[in-house]
């Protein structure tokens, strides 16, 4: 079942808010959830990191308006946050992407590693981040001096607790699920750069 909300909140901007909720073990529910914008034909990254519940639902939260951007996409089995995908306008350089990828995953554990997504992404054993370069098409952000400020998304995927299956999958389901919503947002800011987004699951690779 699936309660969806879209309220205008301004020129150029709208809020969706929608809640799914999955029936036990129904799969093909999966594929609805966030809006169907993490989910294609695999609902595999997904079933793969949530426990089995009879209570599953996901939130998606999909805010535009300007130059504002928040996509934040949840998944929980009871009471239990299982998975989080979230997708941020910001301003400043892959440095400043840095510094705000690990403010949001501060408990980030395991080597740290690489997928191809966007211009920079990161890999650790439950949390996938990317770095999407994107100038807006109008309205950029600019200095006192009129000089533009560069603007970026910052998406992070996080996953808690401990994955269903016990195998390699949990850093490519991750890095799957951020590239989805990195390529909604990309789409819904019209990001001036090329997209770069492979169409299935990233490879996840050292990052030495």
């Amino acid at each position: 079942m699936t309660v969806f909300a879209a309220l205008v909140v301004g020129a150029g901007g709208t809020l969706a808010v929608e809640r799914t909720l999955l029936s036990p073990n129904a799969t093909d529910d999966v594929a609805d959830i966030c809006g169907g914008t993490v989910v294609s034909t695999d609902v595999g990254p997904v079933t793969r990191n949530i426990p089995s519940n009879p209570s599953v639902a996901s939130s998606w939260v999909d805010y535009a308006r300007d130059g504002s951007l928040l996509e934040n996409c949840t998944v929980s089995a009871g009471n239990t946050q299982a998975l989080r995908v979230t997708a941020n306008l910001e301003r400043g350089s892959t440095a400043d992407w840095e510094r705000f990828t690990r403010s949001q995953i501060p408990g980030a554990a395991g080597p740290k590693m690489t997928f191809d997504a966007g211009d920079r992404a990161v890999s650790y054993e439950k949390d996938a981040a990317i770095h999407v370069p994107c100038t807006l098409p109008r309205n950029q952000p600019k200095n006192d001096d009129g000089k533009a400020i560069t603007t970026y998304v910052a998406v992070v995927a996080h996953a808690s607790g401990s994955a269903v299956e016990e195998n390699d999958k949990r850093r490519q389901d991750l890095a799957y699920l951020a590239s989805r919503v990195a390529e909604h947002a990309h789409s819904t800011m019209r990001c001036k750069e090329p997209l770069n987004i492979p169409d299935g699951v990233p490879k996840v690779k050292s990052a030495g």
